[in-house]
């Protein structure tokens, strides 16, 4: 590009409302020269962009280009704007058949407001130009001069916007917009009167932009913005720079946080009108709740975290004060009145499971089974040692789902448990979420990191880890919530990040940081539209959303419900939701730690802590309540009495219209181990008007080591894929000699219109020891090949025949991306090859408590291998910020870091910023150095150790930085 300035002699912008005298202009400010300080969106190694809103966005960034899914999806970037400066290059296509306003149709909205045409509209006469066509503001004002190129050549915008200037919610000064096009002038200074089509109201907050997709492959190439201060926007008094972070709004504005009673509370919430809330039980009989299970009878068991963060220091949160409690209704009015402690004393307890005649619970560091006896603790048994490894509270192991397939899951683990013959099982599993666990009725695995709402699996857990030898670049997951603009109901500013960015203009949280607790929604209380719904907390917002689950060739998405509103959201800061629950009466329970800190010691920025204290939030922590949530116009469901029954009476309710009852029924019929219910099973199983006791039954099958060909071939017959895929998973338990008669209806299967029956099919037939099996796959894959999931399905069930599977496809078969992954399958890998230690004494005693301190704290982000992992983290082996300058890698580690990073040429964008530990209480120089020590030597990155008294320096050095670094930031200083 060209670095010359345009001349400054554009023409006076044309006017419609009244004249600015305070404005800024955007005039003489377009350079075609990248600044130095520009942020790359979209780039030759990456782009930084997120969907806005659909989960499943489909735009495709190879060799330097993003292209547009041909869906109507957009992306937006991670940071929101006000002024600036940007440079975007794009190539649209022409599209035959379809209206000019159709051709190559696409946008840049600014701040999601303000519409940018891109569009195919070369050739175009001026006379016959609209407002609709490219360069124009969308129908708003057409350019000034027409400058389109022809489809399939690259064009480019350069753009300077000046945001509207608003004093509270009124307008005083309207956007301001000069736009270059192809080297020419089109808009000049141009004020924008209003929002354009379909983009965001106006407002005084600062938005993303947005790259519209409108179901063309609109293409964008070197796509930079740079921040501009073209006028001072209105900010609230601040005395804090000497801090180095910025008060979005001074403390003094945030509304006070007393501890509320329970009635008091209720007054508080903001709850959709379909819906009220009412307390189920609250403080004393519990304090701080995590997470709950009820048994049989409707009992609640719950987790009680006592000792969490007592104080900003969390002073004495290792006293063995948690425990785990039941709690009862007796009259049936809705409160649950009577309580007994079933086990106490416990250090930090996290999750909980009822199993058989006990419950298994995760502890500070131990998975434990307990038996019931007659509501008290009895023997205790380790089922894992090693459960929650070494690490803070929240980034331990927790969850323990008894889900549809059998198996135990848990959040921030990759580990599933099972017991076979009295034995307990421990697999390797994808490594999921950050805090909860839950599935949908068709067995997807529901989950959330602390910065995204609701992650869900595409298919059935492990379909695609069942080949050792293949190891998956990607997991199989999907958000339904990703980085969604919030809505809370008070000001938020006790975010950990308030004072870099986390808040709008507002002072409130734009997106989730803290989110936890996802669910899908199974009741029956509820009516149908609210049915396919998902649920997840944002404590540190103080709500509850709600989001529509679409299921499009068997894939999820989701869509945020109600607009510019939450589900739930309380003007009280020291509502804590942090989990969700399906009860027994079909409606939703919320368990509210309801704690004034909720952000763990280890990473509390010293902005939170001033807050934290401004506030008075170390006071009373040891309060907590659990809500109901019910539909205002359908009563509640009976409360259960199942735990004196027989397995036979437990087999109807495998069919119940509450997901609970049915998840309920399963687990009490496979815990009895009674046999005799087979044939009930197997006669629920081939009834196809009842699809979801039809999945339940197959699977209380498995669980009872029961599957057979019967219960099979009537399930096989079902026309509702989710029981087809079932069916076809459980049929590879079946002997060889009856899978193979099963051939002929998995053919008739592969015809199936059902992309999650054909997906199954390619999981499964690889599995079937016949040559025609074979042959099917192949036919399967090759009509699926672009569609996704088909290519790692089909590997995953191949184990141990892909060279017979290569044999059959033939050299014509050249999918490139197929054939790599058999590649990969085939070559010999030494798994069990141990890195060198460091051969010094010192080095290694430093080098091995380091590796402690990674598990910990560096593990969740950067994997064990150290090669990162997706939108978490970047790879730390050979990686130049690793093995390079130490005291640049004891600045990240004391400070933090944000934004994009190039390791070794690749760029990489976490979705949120490496907290910084330089003010965690209990971590010191010596900690740092050793984690910095065992990283700078593990996976043959053998460069020499550090001393604690380098970190010590650097402290000192930075004692009055409080932000974390950026990449540019932190070369400029450590280069």
């Amino acid at each position: 590009m060209s670095s010359r300035l345009l001349p400054l002699f554009f023409a006076v912008p044309i006017l419609t409302s009244a004249a600015e005298p305070n404005a800024v202009t955007t005039r003489g400010l377009i350079d075609f020269k990248r600044p130095a300080d520009a942020i790359q969106l979209v780039g030759k190694s990456g782009h930084r962009l997120i969907p806005e809103s659909k989960a499943k966005c489909q735009w495709v960034f190879r060799d330097g280009v993003l292209t547009a899914s041909p869906k109507w999806d957009s992306m937006i970037t991670q940071e929101s704007y006000q002024d600036f400066r940007m440079h975007v290059e794009f190539n649209v296509n022409n599209v035959q058949g379809v209206s000019a306003e159709a051709n190559g149709n696409s946008g840049i909205y600014i701040q999601q407001r303000y519409e940018l045409q891109i569009l195919n509209s070369h050739g175009i006469a001026p006379e016959d130009y609209k407002p609709s066509y490219a360069g124009s503001i969308y129908r708003q004002k057409k350019p000034d001069h027409l400058a389109s190129k022809p489809a399939g050549e690259w064009q480019s915008y350069d753009i300077v916007f000046r945001a509207a200037r608003f004093k509270g919610n009124k307008k005083t000064e309207n956007a301001r917009i000069t736009v270059i096009h192809n080297g020419k002038l089109i808009h000049d200074d141009y004020a924008l009167l209003n929002k354009t089509g379909a983009g965001r109201k106006e407002g005084p907050e600062a938005r993303p932009i947005k790259l519209q997709g409108h179901h063309n492959p609109v293409r964008f190439r070197n796509v930079w913005i740079q921040r501009l201060k073209l006028n001072p926007v209105e900010k609230a008094p601040s005395t804090e720079k000497k801090k180095g972070y910025t008060y979005v709004v001074p403390f003094d504005q945030a509304p006070p946080a007393p501890a509320l009673s329970p009635q008091e509370a209720l007054s508080s919430f903001r709850l959709h009108k379909d819906f009220k809330i009412s307390t189920v039980v609250h403080e004393p009989q519990v304090q701080n709740p995590l997470a709950v299970r009820f048994d049989g009878n409707g009992r609640m068991w719950v987790v009680e975290m006592r000792a969490y963060m007592p104080d900003s220091n969390g002073t004495g949160e290792d006293e063995p004060i948690g425990r785990i409690s039941i709690h009862e209704d007796t009259n049936d009015d809705g409160f649950y009145d009577k309580t007994s402690v079933f086990l106490d004393n416990l250090n930090q307890p996290r999750a909980i499971a009822l199993y058989k005649n006990g419950i298994i619970y995760g502890g500070h560091e131990k998975l434990y089974f307990v038996e019931n006896v007659n509501d008290k603790a009895g023997k205790m048994t380790v089922i894992d040692e090693d459960y929650t490894q070494d690490g803070n509270v929240e980034h331990r192991a927790n969850g323990l789902f008894r889900a549809l397939d059998n198996w135990i899951y848990s959040a921030k683990s990759d580990t599933r448990y099972r017991e076979v013959n009295g034995k307990w099982i421990k697999q390797k599993t994808f490594f999921r979420g950050q805090w909860g666990m839950n599935q949908d009725n068709y067995g997807r695995l529901y989950y959330n990191g602390n910065w995204f709402g609701i992650k869900a699996d595409q298919l059935l857990p492990n379909t695609l880890s069942r080949n050792p030898n293949f190891l998956l670049e990607h997991g199989n997951a999907t958000y339904l919530s990703f980085r969604d603009k919030l809505y809370p109901a008070r000001i938020t500013l006790g975010a950990n990040r308030g004072g870099e960015g986390d808040l709008d203009a507002n002072g409130h949280l734009k997106a989730a940081t803290g989110a936890a607790g996802a669910m899908a929604y199974r009741g029956d209380q509820f009516p149908p539209k609210y049915r396919n719904t998902a649920l997840f907390c944002e404590p540190v917002a103080n709500l509850v959303r709600m989001v529509h689950v679409n299921r499009e060739d068997g894939l999820l998405s989701g869509e945020h419900l109600f607009g510019e509103q939450e589900f739930l959201a309380s003007t009280d800061e020291r509502f804590r939701p942090v989990n969700l629950f399906n009860a027994p009466d079909g409606t939703l329970y919320i368990t509210d730690m309801y704690h004034g800190i909720i952000q763990h010691k280890h990473y509390l920025t010293k902005y939170l802590r001033e807050y934290i204290q401004h506030q008075g939030l170390e006071s009373h922590p040891r309060l907590g309540r659990i809500y109901r949530i019910e539909y205002r116009h359908t009563s509640r469901g009976p409360m259960p009495k199942l735990l004196a029954k027989k397995a036979s009476d437990h087999v109807p309710h495998l069919n119940h219209s509450n997901g609970w009852w049915r998840d309920t029924a399963q687990q009490l019929i496979i815990d009895t181990g009674d046999l005799s219910v087979v044939p009930a099973l197997n006669s629920l199983a081939c009834d196809s008007s009842k699809p979801l006791g039809q999945i339940h039954a197959l699977w209380t099958l498995e669980g009872l080591g029961a599957i057979n060909s019967a219960a099979i071939e009537g399930a096989l017959k079902s026309d509702d894929p989710y029981v087809l895929e079932s069916a076809v998973r459980l049929s590879t338990l079946l002997p060889a000699t009856e899978l193979k008669n099963l051939l002929p209806t998995f053919t008739q299967l592969a015809r199936s219109s059902s992309l999650v029956v054909k997906r199954q099919l390619a999981a499964s037939l690889g599995r079937i020891p016949s040559p025609q099996a074979l042959t099917l796959l192949k036919k399967v894959l090759i009509e699926n090949i672009n569609t996704p999931y088909f290519r790692e399905a089909t590997l995953s069930g191949l184990a141990g025949r892909e060279q017979e599977f290569i044999a059959l496809l033939g050299d014509d078969f050249d999918d490139t991306r197929f054939n790599k992954y058999l590649k990969h399958t085939l070559t010999p890998k030494t798994t069990a090859a141990k890195f060198k230690t460091p051969s010094n004494k010192k080095h290694r005693e430093t080098y091995l408590r380091g590796e402690k301190f990674y598990v910990a704290n560096c593990m969740a982000c950067h994997g064990a291998d150290g090669k990162g992992l997706t939108q978490l983290g970047p790879p730390l082996v050979k990686s130049e910020w690793v093995t390079g300058s130490p005291e640049r890698l004891a600045a990240i580690l004391l400070h933090g870091m944000t934004g994009p990073i190039t390791v070794n040429g690749k760029q990489y964008a976490p979705a949120a910023a490496m907290p910084g530990l330089k003010d965690a209480p209990d971590i010191t120089d010596v900690d740092l150095a050793d984690v910095a020590t065992f990283i700078r030597y593990a996976w043959n990155n053998r460069k020499n150790e550090v001393s604690p008294k380098v970190v010590s320096k650097v402290r000192k050095v930075l004692q009055n930085r409080e932000t974390a670094f950026t990449s540019e930031e932190l070369l400029k200083v450590y280069p």
